[in-house]
């Protein structure tokens, strides 16, 4: 800040006292601002920094709804001009489904999600009474395993009717009989 001041005589004689007081701000330009957000958490609605204001700015030229670089010109509270690049990513989510191959056989689900390219989903098969798991489309035989996301993808839990042998027979006291005899799967 900066103040001058000046005594000045008209021709009349009356005195005049001139002030000026200047406040030189400094210039923030250039700033660059890194933002990465996950495609389910969009649009990204840019921050205001502290000592900064909008002013003249709707929201609408604030918020961004696809990656890359975005040139915002702010006023700061104590009026001098800024400009922010802001590098914006968003990363794509995808989405992980399981399904049994039959809803009587058994329930499935997929822990989490949406997740990012390249992190783990855990999927689980669970057979309801008297069915068993069997495997998952993907070839695992793990009734809970994790599965790598690099796409949209769907699981399908593969279960099947639990067997039992019954051998069967007649009772030679009671003289009865089975049809057919034998070993039976049941």
């Amino acid at each position: 800040t900066f103040t001058y001041e000046r005594n000045l005589k008209t021709t009349w004689g009356c005195d005049s006292i001139v002030r000026l007081e200047l406040t030189v701000c400094p210039v923030y330009t250039n700033i660059e601002v890194n933002a990465s957000i996950r495609d389910v958490d969009a649009p990204y609605i840019y921050p205001m920094p502290e000592n900064y204001r909008w002013g003249d700015i709707p929201e609408n030229q604030r918020t961004f709804y696809n990656s890359g670089t975005k040139t915002i010109n702010l006023r700061s509270v104590a009026g001098c001009d800024s400009t922010v690049s802001l590098v914006l990513e968003i990363r794509p989510t995808y989405t992980v489904l399981t399904q049994p191959n039959n809803v009587r056989y058994g329930e499935t689900k997929c822990e989490g999600g949406p997740f990012e390219s390249g992190l783990w989903a855990t999927i689980v098969a669970t057979p309801t009474p008297n069915y068993h798991f069997v495997q998952w489309s993907n070839g695992s035989t793990d009734a809970t395993t994790q599965v790598r996301v690099v796409g949209n993808a769907t699981y399908t839990a593969i279960f099947a009717p639990d067997e039992y042998k019954v051998t069967t027979g007649v009772n030679i006291d009671t003289m009865g009989t089975v049809s057919p005899s034998g070993l039976h799967i049941i």
